[in-house]
Parts: structure tokens; C-alpha cells; sequence
């Protein structure tokens, strides 16, 4: 036993519920991987009511967890940006932040224009001659410009799949999941953020959210 199982063992065995405890470990079916888990460890007693022994019950709360830390970056990720400067240059710090924690492969950062198109002021993830193909936008073309456009996020899947014409420039890239939400200040529209995944997995609504 490791010390906090140690510890939480001598409570009980004192007659004390341990309720709402949280574990991590990892499991034969998936070594290296570490899973975490809420437990109510209850004392067991006899006739008499001396405790002889424990009752454990477990419920995995891994993707809990996962969420929750997902969600604590995002927030950083926010608070960031809102006093950044550079803004461009404080979209890929965010970027690098972020993007292993939650999986992310692309970001393109549009910024709109006097003129009321769109360019591309940040991006990673696709080499540079990739992303001149979209170095302008008009309003309501791509997805990043009908985000400008509508001011309404959109979240993609199965890209890869898909024949919307809309996600031509990032079904090119090799996204398969992609998230757009437009960056706004009060009323006043200042361009797109948006994230790509490249593999089976979509977006979730509290990373959307």
C-alpha cells in the first residue's frame, strides 16, 4: 500500500467512513496509463461492532478528471489572451499550452479588416505554404468566415469524409475534427479562433463550451 492508502486504511480501521477519496493507478489492461478513481472506503465490523475489516466501492472518474484538467487550461488559455498585447504571438504560446493536453494538431487565428475580409494572423500545425492558400478570407466563405459571418460557432466532424465545401482548405490539411468560435468584443467582431484534430476524435461539449 502507498501512504495515503496506508492512511485511509488506519482511519477506518480507528472506526472512521472515508468517503469521496481519490486514487490513481494504472491497470493490466492498459499499462502506463494512469487512471484515477473515487472511493468510499466503510469500516466492516462483527456482532460486536468492532471493525474486522474494510468495504471498498469504486467508480473510475479518469474522464472527470481528464475534463476538469482540460477545462482549467482553457481558462488559462482565456485569461491569457484577454491581456496579451501580441496577440497573434499570444495565440501560439496558448497554442503550445495547450495543445498536447487536449489533442490539438491545427489553430488558425483570422483577424478581421478594415475592408471586412479576414487574414490569417497565426497559425500551426500546417507549413506556411498551406496556409497562404487561406491567407484571405471573405466574409461567409470557409468555415472561419461564415463563423465572422454568422457569429456562431461551428464544430465539424468526420471531415475527412465530408463533402462541405466549406472545410475544402482543412479537409486538405488532414483535419478530421475542427472547432471555429468568433472572437468578439462587445459588439464589435474581431476575427475567428479556431482548432483541428487529426484523428478519430471530436470535440467535446465541454470543450466547446
Amino acid at each position: 500500500l502507498d501512504a495515503k492508502a496506508l492512511e485511509t486504511l488506519q482511519r477506518v480501521f480507528a472506526g472512521e467512513e472515508v468517503r469521496g477519496v481519490e486514487f490513481n493507478g494504472i491497470t493490466p489492461a492498459q499499462p502506463g496509463v494512469v487512471r484515477t478513481w473515487r472511493e468510499n472506503w466503510l469500516p466492516l465490523r462483527d456482532a460486536s461492532g468492532e471493525v474486522v475489516g474494510v468495504t471498498i466501492s469504486a467508480e473510475e472518474i479518469t474522464e472527470e478528471k481528464d475534463a476538469q484538467a482540460r477545462l482549467a487550461l482553457l481558462a488559462d488559455a482565456a485569461a491569457r489572451l484577454l491581456v496579451a498585447r501580441d496577440a497573434s504571438a499570444m495565440v501560439r504560446e496558448v497554442f503550445d499550452l495547450i495543445a498536447k493536453p487536449l489533442r490539438l494538431d491545427v489553430f488558425f487565428n483570422y483577424r478581421i479588416t478594415d475592408a471586412g475580409d479576414l487574414v490569417l494572423a497565426a497559425h500551426a500545425g500546417v507549413a506556411d505554404a498551406v496556409a497562404t492558400a487561406a491567407q484571405r478570407l471573405e466574409l461567409g466563405q470557409a468555415v472561419c468566415g461564415s463563423v465572422a459571418r454568422d457569429l456562431v460557432p461551428a464544430h465539424l466532424t468526420d471531415i475527412q469524409a465530408s463533402d462541405d465545401p466549406r472545410a475544402s482548405f482543412v479537409r486538405a490539411a488532414g483535419v478530421t475534427a475542427y472547432a471555429c468560435t468568433p472572437l468578439t468584443v462587445g459588439d464589435r467582431v474581431l476575427g475567428t479562433l479556431s482548432f483541428g484534430r487529426r484523428g478519430d476524435i471530436a470535440f467535446t461539449d465541454d470543450e466547446l463550451s
